[in-house]
């Protein structure tokens, strides 16, 4: 359900939400799932937005 991500935490940026914020909810999501959904995930949010998931570069291993 990835859209459904996309759309929560943009809506959560435009309700002032900061970007600590919304990153450390994401690394704490990505860190309970398994290899292969991690890297999905994270090619998922860098497709969508390489500057702003930019930091996940590192964990796409």
């Amino acid at each position: 359900e990835y859209d459904l991500g996309h759309d929560w935490y943009s809506k959560a940026r435009d309700r002032g939400a900061p970007e600590n914020s919304i990153n450390a909810d994401l690394r704490s999501i990505l860190l309970r799932l398994d290899k292969a959904k991690r890297s999905e995930m994270v090619a998922s949010l860098l497709k969508k937005d390489p500057y702003i998931y930019g930091w996940l570069k590192d964990m796409k291993q």
